[in-house]
């Protein structure tokens, strides 16, 4: 199935038309963020996540590389803003740098908060790649 969806994903020249299969994916995201905030919330709430400070303090330096690899893939669009780039067509290239600074300072806010909430939530439990948590 994975092989036959991007045999067909390739057939797709524009970014037009794969702008419509990227409002899906936005859309399963945004319930995902939704059902994070929701059920995390009550996890918070009720008291059974554990105290703030022990899950902060002390550092645990052996995952950082767990860590430091999620992170590194999460970022890993900025092939994909090459292509954006080429079809805005832009007559300067410091047009485009508002919108490459705006989408990559606010995922990175966005996926700070859903780590940092997750984790609060759920301490330990939390998988390395977000959708493995459901």
């Amino acid at each position: 199935i994975v092989c036959v969806t991007l045999c067909l994903l390739n057939l797709l020249r524009r970014l037009t038309s794969l702008a419509w299969l990227s409002l899906v994916a936005l859309r399963v995201y945004a319930a995902l963020l939704f059902a994070l905030i929701y059920y995390g919330g009550m996890e918070i709430a009720s008291g059974s996540s554990p105290d703030f400070m022990e899950l902060w303090l002390p550092v645990r330096l052996q995952y950082f590389g767990m860590w430091f690899g999620t992170a590194i893939f999460a970022q890993e669009v900025i092939v994909m803003s090459q292509y954006v780039y080429d079809e805005m067509q832009l007559s300067d290239r410091r047009q485009y740098l508002p919108v490459l600074f705006g989408s990559f300072g606010i995922s990175g806010l966005l996926f700070t908060f859903v780590g940092v909430f997750g984790y609060m939530s759920y301490a330990d439990n939390v998988a390395n790649v977000f959708y493995l948590n459901f």
